[in-house]
Formats: C-alpha cells, sequence, structure tokens
C-alpha cells in the first residue's frame, strides 16, 4: 500500500516539473509570475485592437499579432498548481529555465523573449497608423502598460538568458539557433 504526498508524483512528471520549494524555484515562479503578468497585458491590448481599431492598412499586423500571441505559453504550461489538504503546492515547468537549441520549445525564455520582441515590432508599425481619437489614448494606456509590465518581466529575465546578440539575431532571422 503507498500513500501520495504531495510530492509524490509520476516519473514522467519529474522529468517536466519542479517542486516549488526552495529559494531558486521561488525566483523563477515569481519571474514566471511577472511573465505571466506581461502576457495578459499583451492580450489586453491585441484584443483591444481587435475590437476597436478598424485600420485596412494594418490588416497584415493585426493578423500577424494574433499568430504571435498564442506562441507565447499560458499559467498552464509554465506552472502546476493544486491544493494538498490546505496547502498550495506548485510546480514549475523545466522548460521555462532550459535553453533549448532548437525552436520547438516556445516554453524557454529565449523563445518568449523573441515573440515579445516581434509583438513590441508589430506595434510599432501601428503606432503609425492611429489617429489621436478616444480609441487612441485608450491603445497608447494600454500599451504603456504592456510595456512596463514587459520591461519588469525582462528587468529578471535577462540575467538568466546567457546569449550572445549575434545568436539570438540568428535565431530571429533563421528561427533556430
Amino acid at each position: 500500500m503507498s500513500f501520495i504526498t504531495y510530492d509524490s508524483f509520476h516519473p514522467f512528471y519529474a522529468n517536466k516539473y519542479k517542486l516549488v520549494q526552495q529559494i531558486s524555484e521561488i525566483q523563477i515562479k515569481t519571474e514566471i509570475d511577472l511573465y505571466l503578468l506581461a502576457r495578459d497585458k499583451c492580450f489586453d491590448l491585441i484584443n483591444f485592437i481587435n475590437d476597436n481599431i478598424n485600420i485596412c492598412l494594418c490588416d497584415t499586423e493585426k493578423k500577424l499579432l494574433n499568430k504571435i500571441k498564442w506562441k507565447l505559453p499560458s499559467q498552464y504550461d509554465l506552472l502546476d498548481v493544486f491544493w494538498y489538504y490546505n496547502k498550495k503546492v506548485v510546480y514549475i515547468n523545466l522548460q521555462y529555465t532550459t535553453f533549448s537549441k532548437t525552436s520547438l520549445n516556445k516554453n524557454c525564455r529565449i523563445a518568449i523573449l523573441i515573440n515579445f520582441r516581434e509583438v513590441i515590432a508589430l506595434l510599432h508599425k501601428i503606432n503609425s497608423h492611429i489617429i489621436n481619437t478616444l480609441k487612441s489614448i485608450k491603445y497608447k494606456e494600454l500599451n504603456e502598460i504592456f510595456i512596463s509590465a514587459f520591461k519588469l518581466w525582462i528587468e529578471v529575465a535577462q540575467k538568466k538568458i546567457s546569449i550572445s546578440i549575434n545568436r539570438l539575431a540568428k535565431r530571429e532571422v533563421l528561427g533556430k539557433l
């Protein structure tokens, strides 16, 4: 007879997730929370663009934004949270902390960074087409909130990304390192 505890899990699960219990895992959990905040603000902005800004010149950019937003991993891709009696148990996805030489790991910091940079570049293109209206004021406010949230995440994540600018640029162009 075996008992299941909050730190026991299937072996497959052990290779993909790590229990948050030490300072280093808590720091990674905090970093993921900052990323999720930036992702939520990014989605708010893209949804606002889809619902309120009707610019024919930006249809290509809008389509690309919608395609890229689904490349950004969700909370369920990065964290597994459950309750064990009255205790909240959190596991972090090890893919987030793992450097991947292929473009298949969409959950790693570098892939997230590249996708966020692509979103920001597309937003810069859209900025030039938005005329001063009430909708543009709300758009600019949402854009500033997103950029601030992105900067919070990148300030923490940048310390963990140890990749040269040349290799990062090569990945942006070729899709892999």
